[in-house]
């Protein structure tokens, strides 16, 4: 790899010009490179995150409550969001595929997510584990394959290291492309970019050029083109369909994970195991996929009804008070952490008072002597014996959720983006569906697992109130077999553009039931192996041509 100046870079010919240095578009750089295919990368950030990066998150979120600032979610930088990733990988399961909106078989996808998982630093070993007594009841069955890369880990780092193996591979910093330049026929000739902080315009050349530009970033160069005149051929569905997850917890379970594999067990090929179930599709035309985990109730809700919690949760409140907390606003918006009251949390505190001071005096402990380590979540149970059952929801499809830009388009600048993203009904409903099959399913097995009766009202209510996303971009430029249907075909091609393709979580036709990174990791290496080969035949062509002297 080499840091090369956008002038040399904009005088050469790439084949392939990748938009974006964030996990799906490095996993197609190193692919197309390895390949010995010559790969320019633009980056629109530096090699670590930076303030100067985020004036490309510029939006209007029409309901706040519902998506996070774009800031929040995307980060401009080599590595991308590797740099804020919890690390999970999960993939979508074959039953997910039953609704037909994938126009590629599920084995088509699911012989990359090794690889994926290799390249994100999960291990590689994906064959299912299946318990009793979920399995083949109602559509519920243990998932069993819920990693988490190891902690303390910097994917950048690691990545910046492999890519300087690469002779093949160029990385342009601060260069933010804001449009698209066509040749002869169906075809990209490359991009136009802008490099801070002088916003001076080059113009990098390319054979195929692969849009994988942070957060809704790939979205908003589309929609610019299509502004500025560019008919693609599924346009109509370009920005349409923007999906993420419904997430939190809402209820409680009974359960010995020792004895069923629901904890989180020790790395493995350096990743951390958590076993999950997932309730899948029901059978009854609901293509709809929920995954469910044991873990602790989080720090904002007094339920847990722990003291110690509650003292490290208004001690975090009084620290962000003071300004002495950084946290993320929007993921303290998400977890409650700006709408509870500390009523209950006082209440908690009173009533078990050593259990507060002893946490408060070991958090304190730890803060000062800078040993405060992410790790993975281990379930502890509470006073009752009862654990935190998380979900981990899908969200339908709708077209009523949808990225527009705002105000005029310029020939070389980005427009703001307008988000009109928020959870339905349905959504709602179909997630609490999915916790009544599930205790459905434990109280028919005999199992000893049990979930304790809760009102249905009651959980639509708080899975309403946590609905929050906007960090799985999702849908957006969505995948499906004709234009018709949507914006990019099996390959992530532009329908209509013989050279141009996507490298995001936006062609997902559906969210699934899991966290999108390593599908679109896996699908960027796939898309990697098909340029490839993609311009091995070319020359293969070319040879025989010149051969038979045509």
């Amino acid at each position: 790899m080499r840091i090369i100046d956008p002038v040399v870079a904009a005088g050469e010919h790439y084949d392939i010009c990748v938009v974006g240095a964030g996990p799906a578009g490095l996993a197609v750089a190193f692919g197309c490179a390895s390949a010995g295919l010559s790969t320019l990368v633009l980056e629109s950030g530096g090699m670590a995150p930076n303030d100067v990066a985020e004036h490309g998150h510029r939006a209007i979120i029409h309901d706040p409550a519902q998506h996070a600032p774009l800031e929040k979610v995307a980060c401009r930088a080599f590595g991308g969001t590797s740099h804020w990733w919890g690390g999970n990988c999960n993939p979508f399961l074959d039953c997910e595929f039953a609704s037909g909106e994938w126009p590629i078989p599920y084995g088509e996808l699911a012989q990359w997510y090794p690889a994926a998982a290799k390249f994100l630093g999960c291990g590689s070993n994906f064959i299912n584990e299946v318990h009793p007594p979920a399995v083949g009841r109602d559509g519920v069955f243990l998932d069993g394959i819920s990693r988490q890369a190891a902690f303390p880990r910097d994917l950048s780092l690691t990545w910046q290291r492999q890519a300087e193996a690469q002779s093949n591979l160029h990385v342009v910093l601060w260069a933010e492309v804001v449009g698209l330049n066509y040749g002869q026929g169906k075809k990209v000739s490359g991009v136009r970019a802008c490099i801070a902080p002088s916003a001076e315009l080059h113009h990098f050349s390319a054979g195929t050029v692969v849009l994988a530009a942070a957060g809704l970033g790939t979205t908003r160069v589309l929609l610019a083109e299509q502004m500025r005149g560019a008919e693609f051929e599924g346009g109509r569905h370009l920005g349409r369909y923007y999906m993420g997850h419904l997430t939190g917890t809402g209820s409680k379970i009974r359960v010995q994970p020792e004895s069923t594999g629901w904890g989180v067990r020790s790395p493995e090929e350096g990743e951390y195991i958590r076993e999950r179930l997932l309730v899948g599709p029901n059978g009854f035309g609901q293509c709809h996929s929920t995954a469910f985990w044991i873990g602790n109730f989080p720090l904002w809700d007094a339920e847990h009804r722990s003291g110690g919690k509650s003292a490290k949760y208004l001690l975090g409140k009084v620290a962000k008070t003071l300004k002495i907390s950084s946290t993320d606003e929007a993921l303290d918006s998400r977890l409650g952490l700006q709408r509870t009251e500390w009523r209950p949390h006082l209440a908690n505190i009173k009533k078990r008072p050593m259990d507060a001071f002893v946490t408060v005096v070991r958090t304190l402990r730890k803060l000062l002597s800078g040993g405060l380590q992410r790790l993975p979540d281990y379930p502890q149970p509470e006073r009752d014996g009862t654990y935190a059952l998380w979900y981990h929801a899908e969200q339908l499809p709708s077209a009523e959720n949808v990225v527009q830009v705002e105000g005029p388009v310029a020939l070389n600048s980005l427009p703001p983006l307008s988000i009109k993203f928020s959870f339905s009904d349905e959504d709602v409903s179909l997630t609490v569906q999915a916790h009544l099959r599930l205790k459905k399913v434990f109280n028919e097995s005999g199992s000893g697992i049990s979930m304790p009766d809760f009102d249905p009202d009651k959980l639509a209510e708080r899975i309403r109130k946590n609905a929050y996303d906007g960090y799985h971009q999702i849908g957006t430029t969505r995948m499906a077999a004709t234009p018709e249907k949507g914006m990019v075909d099996e390959n992530c091609k532009v329908f209509g553009v013989d050279n141009l393709y996507v490298a995001s979580a936006s062609v997902f036709p559906t969210s699934g039931h899991s966290n999108p990174t390593l599908t679109v990791v896996a699908l960027a290496q796939r898309l990697a192996a098909h340029l490839s080969n993609k311009k091995t035949k070319a020359a293969v062509d070319l040879r025989l041509t010149e051969a038979d002297g045509i």
